[in-house]
């Protein structure tokens, strides 16, 4: 049987819980609005722009430590669709993942 002060320290941890809960839940809110879950033909997973379709290209520019989503044109360029959170790749991780050369392209 639960005691008084056990039934209380349940009930502040649940309190606890919902306030945290809350807060994560408007953070993620924030965040998601106007992106949806991604995943890159190499198993990583995560979330771009609701503009961003299959066969886009996830990259990242040298100098900035998050990825973008670039999608080619048909004259051999990129357009620049916006930023991406793909997991493991957000501080620099994605730059180790590669030992081929830096590549160019041109943004339209």
């Amino acid at each position: 049987m639960q005691t008084h002060t056990q039934w209380l320290a349940v009930q502040s941890k649940r309190g606890l819980y919902d306030s945290q809960s809350q807060t994560f839940q408007i953070s993620m809110g924030n965040f998601m609005q106007g992106r949806q879950s991604c995943s890159t033909l190499s198993g990583y997973f995560g979330w771009a722009s609701l503009n961003s379709e299959l066969n886009d290209k996830i990259c990242i520019f040298q100098g900035y430590p998050i990825p973008f989503v670039i999608r080619p044109t048909a004259l051999g360029d990129f357009e620049l669709i916006g930023d991406a959170y793909v997991h493991g790749f957000m501080e620099g991780e994605a730059m180790r993942l590669s030992d081929g050369p830096l590549e160019m392209i041109r943004l339209v």
